[in-house]
């Protein structure tokens, strides 16, 4: 299903590039690529960050160079986040529990020796199971920069991410959004950081270099 999506997200962007690479082939070649290291975050207490290898393929849309472009993303981790351990699928009540940490044990469990256990006690948001960050993602953007050595940056679009976290998977696809700036160091290689809100649990944190 995965490889599926990652093939119509290719296809769809293919389709939507055509005419700016064809009025741009007079002008030379109207491409270009990227790779970035980034820094992956959730808003889950017991998850550490996790480091994605990314690439970027760019097409630049005239008359304005690789000021204005469309991009599509591809990243996956490296290094996984580790986790440090989720709320489990049961909770608390001892002997005597009265139910109240209920079937997430999100509660404050019972009232006998058992207790809420750490899923009640530790406070925070966390994740049900115990696996270590992951993520895979597609994203297709709108991208705009201004002029200048030194430059702004922003774009929008629209993402699919899968990750081993099963509570990240309850939000694969949607609306994604990146801020950030960067130093031109010829007429199309720059040097970017940004940050992208990719889902309303999960943002990236990028250092890109394209060329």
């Amino acid at each position: 299903m995965f490889g599926k999506k990652i093939l119509l997200s290719g296809g769809l962007l293919a389709v939507a590039l055509a005419p700016a690479a064809i009025a741009s082939a007079e002008e030379g070649d109207p491409t270009y690529s990227g790779i970035r290291l980034t820094s992956v975050t959730t808003d889950f207490d017991n998850l550490d960050r996790a480091i994605n290898l990314g690439y970027t393929l760019g097409i630049a849309i005239p008359p304005l160079g690789n000021m204005v472009a469309a991009e599509i993303d591809l990243s996956t981790t490296l290094i996984p986040g580790e986790n440090s351990g989720g709320t489990g699928i049961t909770g608390g009540g001892g002997d005597e529990g009265s139910g109240d940490g209920g079937l997430l044990g999100l509660g404050g469990g019972g009232d006998g020796d058992g207790g809420g256990g750490d899923s009640s006690s530790s406070g925070g948001k966390r994740t049900q199971g115990n696996e270590d960050l992951r993520t895979n993602s597609v994203g297709i953007f709108l991208s705009g920069r201004t002029p200048g050595r030194f430059f702004g940056m922003a774009r929008a679009g629209y993402r699919f991410m899968r990750s081993t976290v099963d509570e990240l998977n309850e939000e694969q696809t949607g609306a994604a959004f990146t801020l950030g700036g960067g130093y031109r160091y010829d007429k199309d290689g720059t040097v970017e950081l940004s940050y992208t809100q990719y889902s309303d649990e999960a943002a990236y944190l990028s250092l890109a270099v394209n060329f």
